[in-house]
């Protein structure tokens, strides 16, 4: 299925990050805001929920990276990354999240969005670029991005990771993370630094 199949599949939920932010209880939130515990199983299957979030948000920047080509616009845009960048770490903070932690996390997936569509311009450079169905950026990528950014960061939110995790159990964990992002052009080592940073943020809370 193309990525432009998969986005005409998906229910856009615009606001479903402010119906989490603001409604206490939900979805493994207590009254607090902050996570329900959970157990060790669960912990992996919310670690990998988070991993296939960002892969599906990956995943679309060959989609990204074919408008752009096509289109012949630069792959980076700073005042967009900015905005985008200063909305993200604005949530982050109203759930309760370290702004500085946040911040780096969101930085490195802006990062990590365009050395994969960096990769397929390098490709389309060497091979030549070959047509097919993409989808349009401002009507049907977009909207979904926006989505899955507010999921990842709900699902950030919820995860319960102990501040006191042993190094084998942290390595379990990232190792699990890093196996559901299969997105072509991303490195192990990206995978590594992004949980690494998830990490910071769960062990900083404010």
């Amino acid at each position: 299925m193309t990525v432009k199949g998969m986005l005409s599949g998906w229910v856009l939920l615009p606001l479903c990050a402010c119906l989490f932010w603001s409604t206490p209880g939900i979805t493994g939130f207590p009254a607090s805001g902050l996570p329900a515990e959970t157990g060790p199983d669960e912990q992996l299957e919310r670690v990998e929920a988070l991993g296939r979030l960002i892969n599906r948000r990956l995943s679309l920047m060959k989609d990204v990276a074919a408008y752009k080509w096509e289109h012949r616009i630069p792959i980076e845009d700073l005042q967009r990354e900015k905005e985008v960048l200063e909305s993200s770490i604005q949530a982050a903070e109203s759930m309760g999240l370290n702004p500085t932690a946040s911040s780096r996390f969101f930085e490195q997936q802006i990062e990590l969005a365009k050395s994969v569509q960096q990769y397929w311009f390098d490709h389309w450079e060497s091979k030549g670029f070959e047509q097919y169905d993409y989808a349009d950026l401002t009507t049907e990528i977009r909207p979904v991005l926006l989505e899955l950014g507010d999921k990842i960061l709900f699902s950030v939110a919820n995860l319960d990771l102990q501040q006191d995790l042993k190094r084998k159990k942290i390595k379990r964990l990232s190792r699990r993370f890093a196996g559901t992002i299969n997105t072509t052009g991303v490195a192990r080592t990206d995978k590594k630094a992004l949980f690494d940073s998830v990490l910071k943020i769960i062990t900083k809370r404010s």
